[in-house]
């Protein structure tokens, strides 16, 4: 007889590209910063540099399995005074092309 699997983890993955949005709330939940773009780098991904959030959740507990704290991670810090979007400054902006030069 073959044995039954016992689901343990849900692994999801997510494509935000520079949809990202999180907002940090104190135990509160009063708000304390917000950030939109691309995804901050302490957020759990495997490959597909700020493009994508992969969290791999314990069905049992909830808890976030590769999750690291990012208390100390420079671009977090930078999330909570307010400067957060100093990566998008410096990424380039798209260009649009008209159709008679393609």
């Amino acid at each position: 007889m073959a044995e039954k699997k016992v689901p343990k983890i849900i692994s999801i993955s997510a494509k935000c590209s520079d949809g990202f949005y999180m907002s940090v709330n104190d135990m509160n939940n009063q708000h304390i910063a917000s950030y939109s773009g691309y995804v901050p780098s302490f957020m759990p991904e495997r490959g597909g540099y700020g493009d994508y959030v992969q969290l791999d959740i314990d069905i049992e507990t909830g808890r976030i399995l590769n999750w690291t704290n990012p208390i100390g991670d420079d671009k977090f810090t930078a999330i909570l005074e307010g400067r957060g979007d100093e990566e998008k400054k410096k990424a380039p902006k798209s260009r649009k092309v008209k159709n008679d030069q393609l």
